[in-house]
């Protein structure tokens, strides 16, 4: 991710939120599973028996359950491959603990691994638990604290945790507009969940970002994979101990038509696949250059106001324009605060760039002395 952004892990409705994921696969994966026969006498009672959390029990047992039609196929494959069901548990542990592996370019998903009529089974199953988020939410009963959870919660959440942060994590943007006091971002599935659906409703899978970014550019791309290799180290995950914005060099570049456009290459050639990937999945250098007049018309602005004092100055003081703006430019480029607003990155790319090309340079010159 570009920013570095603060993860929702500790917060206990978080915490439940997993404990429901956990409590399903281990009911699944119990031999004494009674969905295999949703006809038997007392179902409901050995539904209870085999699943110790009680109000995932009862969301199985709910007339005309969704998810027990769901889990039912998955424990009927079971039954007729028993073998499959320490390997399907131990998948889940492994996949679902992938955030604890940041930085560990040893670690490998193993959800490929599984059959594929398995696979299916279960990617039907993990999508729809996101889907219930987005779409109904979880019952207050389920949360086992009173109040429902649905999408809304989870960015109030993040946002909570994000505070500071005023911009989309990806791209640098805008963050999305507040309606009825909730932001509406999109809820993105850094790694998709198309190909890893183990990680549907995992925490550190979903990031808050902006409509643009998930739904027009990154969409189902995989930012792990590289050279057919699929390790954590080839991207820079959400709520891991490094982000982008520390790694990166963002250049501003004319070419040989005079348009300005923006370059990002790795401070060190260790990052160099993450921000080939970074660039890669989000379109960042593309979508930077496309910002840069923007950009470059709200420094404008500013350089405006500020010429009207600079010219009462010089009728006082022996003050030279360039000097004058060159002091101007190395002030702000040591003042940017990422984060604070949008395109604060491409902003302070600009105005170093101003420092050393002579057409940009000259021509905001030109501006202090209309």
């Amino acid at each position: 991710m570009l920013h570095k952004v603060f993860s929702v892990m500790e917060n206990n409705r978080i915490q439940r939120l997993i404990k429901i994921q956990s409590a399903l696969i281990d009911f699944i994966c119990d031999p004494d599973n009674p969905l295999d026969d949703i006809e038997q006498a007392e179902l409901q009672q050995k539904v209870t028996q085999v699943c110790p959390d009680r109000a995932v029990a009862a969301w199985i047992n709910r007339k005309n359950s969704k998810i027990r039609s769901l889990i039912k196929p998955v424990v009927e494959y079971l039954v007729e491959n028993p073998n499959a069901r320490s390997h399907l548990e131990a998948t889940f542990r492994n996949d679902f603990s992938f955030h604890e592996h940041n930085g560990d370019n040893t670690f490998l998903f193993n959800f490929s691994k599984l059959d594929d009529d398995l696979k299916k089974l279960l990617k039907t199953m993990m999508i729809f638990m996101y889907d219930n988020l987005v779409n109904d939410g979880y019952s207050d009963s389920l949360m086992q604290d009173g109040t429902a959870f649905t999408r809304g919660d989870f960015i109030l959440i993040w946002e909570e945790q994000n505070s500071s942060l005023n911009v989309c994590p990806a791209c640098d943007g805008k963050a999305p507009d507040r309606q009825g006091g909730e932001r509406k971002s999109d809820l993105d599935h850094y790694l998709p969940k198309s190909k890893y659906p183990l990680l549907a409703l995992h925490p550190h899978n979903l990031v808050p970002i902006c409509i643009e970014c998930n739904q027009r550019i990154k969409m189902e791309k995989n930012p792990i994979e590289h050279d057919n290799m699929e390790l954590l180290t080839n991207s820079f995950l959400p709520y891991g101990l490094i982000a982008a914005i520390d790694l990166i060099n963002v250049s501003c570049k004319r070419d040989s038509a005079g348009a300005m456009y923006i370059v990002i290459t790795a401070k060190d050639n260790a990052y160099t696949i993450p921000v080939i990937s970074l660039n890669s999945i989000f379109a960042l250098e593309e979508r930077w250059s496309g910002r840069i007049d923007e950009v470059k018309k709200e420094f404008v602005e500013l350089l405006c106001e500020v010429s009207h004092g600079f010219q009462h100055l010089k009728q006082h003081e022996a003050i030279n324009s360039e000097e004058y703006l060159k002091s101007m430019l190395e002030s702000i480029v040591g003042r940017v605060d990422f984060g604070s607003r949008p395109n604060r990155v491409i902003y302070q790319s600009f105005i170093r760039f101003s420092l050393v090309d002579n057409i940009e340079f000259s021509e905001l010159d030109a501006m202090l002395n209309p």
